[in-house]
């Protein structure tokens, strides 16, 4: 779980000039469609997951990403 939600993090989060904004739409579109083939259950750790790990993460950008992203990511 951690290495998904990383490295949509990371392609979520990256400057356009680490990151094309084209490419990192079509990727986290792509994740967003494979995670939302998960189970229930699946889903519904992997949303908890994401609730943990944004009360201890420690840059706000990140604790935001990571609070939104089961919604973002359609789960």
């Amino acid at each position: 779980m951690r290495a998904v939600v990383e490295a949509a993090a990371f392609v979520e989060l990256s400057p356009d000039e680490v990151v094309d904004p084209d490419s990192a739409l079509k990727q986290l579109e792509s994740m967003a469609y494979l995670l939302g083939q998960l189970s229930d259950s699946d889903k519904q750790h992997l949303v908890a997951f994401t609730q943990a790990e944004a009360e201890r993460a420690p840059s706000r950008d990140y604790r935001d990403f990571l609070r939104q992203f089961p919604e973002t990511m359609g789960l």
